[in-house]
């Protein structure tokens, strides 16, 4: 199963909505979003109604930096790798922190 990557999307949904057209076009099943889905381009919300709806279906996201400064958080370099979980058929943002101190 070919599983399609995409990072950095910086909230350009043109952009997005061809590299998902063009990775469907070469099989892609699967797909995971590696950070930074805002910051920058003109369509934050619908770049994130669009990613929650593929996490709903089974993809995996993941904040980056830009997102979490939009979220008026920031992210060390030491901290756990913090995602978007599908809940209750909403995704939200969540950390995926183990049990220790940081």
């Amino acid at each position: 199963m070919i599983t399609a990557l995409l990072a950095d999307i910086h909230a350009n949904l043109a952009a997005l909505e061809a590299c998902l057209r063009h990775a469907r076009e070469h099989g892609a099943e699967r797909f995971a979003f590696l950070g930074d889905l805002v910051g920058y381009g003109a369509d934050p919300v619908a770049v994130i109604e669009l990613i929650e709806r593929h996490v709903s279906e089974g993809a995996i996201a993941v904040m980056g930096n830009h997102d979490a400064a939009a979220l008026g958080r920031g992210i060390r370099h030491s901290r756990p790798l913090m995602t978007i979980a599908s809940v209750g058929g909403a995704a939200r943002f969540g950390s995926t922190q183990t049990s220790g101190s940081m």
